[in-house]
């Protein structure tokens, strides 16, 4: 290969080397996500012959039954499922974005199902004051536990020099 051909492909090469296409796409505009909001209207408590396993709040958006959502709490209050107006029932799983369906039926079916509740397992329908009064009663007794096992552990820290053991 003679000079003149290498620097000919040579130059061929480099200037197809230095091409450089742009595409530009701009990206689809987001949906704007749909907020709703809704009072609680009704309470119920799933209980079992004195077992307590948790609550179900409804609460409403509009007058029409259309803008009902039941939210099924256990007896800590968290949310841990809801059900909509049709009976489907969804339980929120840890570390997941979306909660997994345990089934449609009945507004009962679905509690125990969320609350892992047995067949007997009654629904007592409550004031919200009462569910509300529950909830303050409940956070506080969580804050005294939470106080109590705190001073435990503090009382059990080992200290340096000094031994569990009686001589």
């Amino acid at each position: 290969m003679r000079i003149p051909e290498l620097v000919t492909w040579t130059c061929l090469g480099l200037a197809s080397a230095g091409c450089l296409s742009v595409e530009r796409r701009h990206p689809m505009p987001a949906a704007q996500p749909q907020v709703h909001t809704g009072e609680p209207v009704r309470a119920w408590r799933v209980q079992d012959q004195g077992e307590f396993y948790g609550e179900i709040i409804c609460f409403s958006g509009r007058e029409d039954r259309e803008g009902e959502l039941f939210v099924v709490r256990n007896r800590w209050k968290q949310d841990v499922g809801l059900i909509d107006r049709l009976g489907r029932a969804y339980r929120y799983l840890p570390h997941h974005k979306e909660p997994a369906w345990v089934g449609t039926g009945t507004l009962l079916q679905g509690a125990r199902r969320i609350l892992g509740a047995r067949e007997e397992a009654r629904l007592e329908e409550t004031a919200l004051s009462t569910i509300a009064e529950d909830g303050a009663r409940a956070a506080i007794e969580a804050s005294a536990s939470e106080e109590k096992t705190r001073r435990t552990q503090l009382l059990n820290l080992p200290v340096r020099g000094v031994s569990a053991k009686s001589p």
